[in-house]
């Protein structure tokens, strides 16, 4: 749900930008317990319909600070039971967002699978360059990415001789003293003691160091709000990462999950989930991970000068459309079209991988006709270096092994792969048929696959 205000100018970069409304989101906000949090997001909608992201340039104010409290970032955290409204101003606007706050009081149950092990993972302590990598770090191995929990939690709760997770005086544990940087850390400061994730791991040692159960909330899938978004060249936008459990409860983890850019000359983005445009055109995807799930944020950054009339361009096949589609929203013109020399050895090297003769250069320069580029195409895609080549291409792609394999199925597996190129196979079918692989190998060769990788993924 959105809420929304009347029109409003707010300064972005060196130019005032005028909104026709202000959206604010989510309408209501219900925390239920004392570490529950909640982000908010601010957009203001231009006169085009376009949003702009406004989070962390607005105001905020709770009405009742018993209640709640605002960070500048816009997070809202409770401080008591109650229902009370928070003020939010941007664009010169002004909008209550009501909020309600029950169980402040009831002890929170810490779980390892809900609680520590994504804090595990936020932090990095699971990753080969701290404690996942195969030796671990100063007799201190976890397993990568938490894949292996129950190794993980006796790791913590049953070696390293009680110290790792001390109950009697959980601040002397090694899981938060290190950390915290209280003793001696390779890591140096990792979780402060003034933050969330060091009351958490407090929390579930001095609770007992409880595991989940089957009546504890299970997380079904996450997702990210806003989902895509055009942004402009050195424009922010901050994301919210939502989890959902089996229990129809939604809770804002964005503190907790890890963002990564495809391409952070294009758009980086921090710890806390704000991106930030870079200043080249192209299209972006931001990553957010959070347990084992994952959520995806696109969005398109085009150039500054738009293209008010902008060419029809030659449509060839099906694809053409969609690339069309793309380069306007970025903004981009084409290059023009390259003359006949330029166009066959480019054509020659992507479909068979090698330089046209001289006798076959001359015949196509010499060509008159209209439709000789695609007909070359289509001579291209029929010559067996065509199956050769990207039989090659493919071989590596699916680990065609043959110290793996042996000889006998490595050549088989090859041979399956060349012959779906040869026979012209479209490529749903070619990947159902790896995918569906069963039956004697001698009869099923793309089934050689799972031989080389016993575990798909990982």
């Amino acid at each position: 749900m959105a809420i929304y205000c009347t029109v409003g100018m707010i300064a972005f970069g060196t130019e005032e930008v005028s909104y026709r409304e202000v959206v604010v989101e989510p309408q209501e906000v219900m925390l239920r317990g004392a570490s529950e949090r909640r982000g908010v997001l601010v957009a203001g909608k231009t006169e085009e319909g376009k949003l702009v992201d406004l989070t962390h340039g607005a105001g905020y104010r709770s009405k009742n600070e018993k209640v709640v409290v605002v960070s500048p970032e816009g997070v809202i955290r409770p401080t008591g039971n109650g229902r009370t409204e928070v003020e939010i101003e941007a664009a010169g606007q002004i909008k209550l967002l009501t909020v309600r706050v029950d169980h402040y009081d009831v002890p929170q149950k810490y779980t390892f699978e809900n609680d520590v092990l994504p804090l595990l993972s936020r932090f990095s302590c699971n990753t080969s360059a701290c404690h996942g990598k195969a030796e671990g770090q100063n007799g201190f191995k976890l397993s990568v990415f938490g894949f292996d929990e129950n190794a993980d939690y006796e790791a913590l709760v049953l070696e390293g001789r009680g110290r790792r997770t001390f109950p009697a005086a959980p601040d002397r544990s090694l899981l938060l003293s290190k950390p915290a940087n209280l003793v001696p850390h390779a890591g140096g400061l990792r979780i402060p003691q003034d933050s969330d994730a060091y009351r958490t791991l407090r929390g579930w040692v001095a609770s007992g160091m409880s595991r989940a159960t089957d009546e504890d909330p299970k997380l079904v899938q996450i997702r990210l709000l806003p989902a895509d978004r055009p942004l402009a060249v050195g424009q922010r936008q901050q994301l919210r990462v939502l989890a959902r459990y089996d229990d129809n409860r939604e809770v804002d983890v964005t503190g907790l999950a890890k963002f990564q850019s495809n391409d952070e000359g294009l758009a980086a983005v921090d710890s806390q989930g704000l991106i930030t445009a870079g200043s080249l055109p192209g299209q972006v995807a931001v990553m957010a991970s959070f347990m084992s799930q994952v959520a995806v944020f696109q969005a398109v950054v085009p150039r500054a000068q738009a293209i008010v009339d902008y060419p029809k361009l030659p449509v060839n096949n099906f694809i053409d459309p969609l690339v069309q589609r793309q380069w306007q929203r970025l903004n981009i013109l084409p290059s023009e079209q390259c003359d006949d020399a330029t166009f066959l050895r480019r054509v020659y090297l992507d479909i068979i991988g090698t330089l046209p003769t001289p006798v076959e250069a001359r015949q196509f320069l010499a060509d008159k006709q209209a439709d000789k580029r695609a007909k070359l195409v289509d001579t291209l895609l029929q010559r067996p270096e065509f199956a050769d080549y990207w039989a090659l291409k493919w071989a590596d792609l699916l680990r065609v092994d043959r110290e793996t394999l042996g000889h006998k199925a490595a050549y088989s597996y090859y041979r399956w792969i060349r012959d779906s190129f040869a026979e012209g196979k479209p490529f749903n079918q070619f990947a159902a048929e790896v995918l569906t692989a069963e039956g004697p190998l001698g009869d099923a060769p793309a089934g050689n696959f799972y031989q080389v990788d016993k575990k798909p993924g990982q």
